[in-house]
């Protein structure tokens, strides 16, 4: 069991890794993009760098449109099994606390919620970690 618990741990690391490295690339003059802005600032970006013809634009906006729908599928399917995996996980953790602890841990959960929900509003689904 204990290599399962590595393997969450990793896998939670990992994401937050690579949810920051993603994130300081979207961030753009100080402020957090939403999903759609992201997408644009991208566009725009390698339209730039690879000075892209109209033509190569045209592709690269179908490129992007078709993958990010098979993104947002691949999203959908993993999101279950992600929930589950993190709610056995905060199970697991609020099992080993004390009466107090648990208490504070609660509160914590129902703080990182109102920053999810707050973030969803903003700014869409959040990515997968």
């Amino acid at each position: 069991m204990i290599l399962d618990y590595k393997r969450i741990l990793w896998s939670l690391v990992v994401g937050f890794l690579v949810g920051a490295a993603l994130t300081r690339w979207a961030d753009v003059g100080g402020r957090h993009l939403s999903p759609v802005e992201r997408e644009r600032h991208m566009f725009e970006h390698v339209s730039a760098k690879l000075e892209l013809t109209p033509g190569q634009q045209q592709s690269l906006q179908a490129i992007l449109d078709e993958k990010r729908q098979k993104i947002d599928a691949l999203r959908g399917e993993f999101r279950p099994r992600f929930e589950a995996i993190h709610q056995s996980m905060r199970t697991d953790i609020r099992r080993m606390l004390d009466a107090k602890q648990q208490a504070r841990f609660d509160e914590m959960q129902k703080e990182w919620e109102a920053r999810r929900k707050k973030h969803e509003r903003e700014f869409g689904a959040p990515p997968m970690p």
